[in-house]
């Protein structure tokens, strides 16, 4: 697995821990990714969906704060 791999893994698992569903991290992933698999991805496809995930994990941490 290469590194943007383990990135969006270690991403998905930050957000189940920030109370995400399965589903849900199952649909942003989907929506980002026009339904292609994690393993059909460009590096710039994967690139795009670390930054998307990380969107996600920067609002749920703010969100917490609140």
């Amino acid at each position: 697995m290469d590194a943007l791999h383990e990135k969006i893994t270690a991403l998905q698992t930050e957000l189940k821990d920030l109370g995400y569903t399965g589903y849900q991290i199952k649909e942003i992933i989907r929506e980002s990714t026009d339904d292609k698999s994690i393993d059909q991805l460009t590096s710039q496809e994967c690139t795009k969906l670390v930054e998307h995930l990380t969107s996600f994990v920067a609002f749920a941490r703010k969100s917490k704060c609140i």
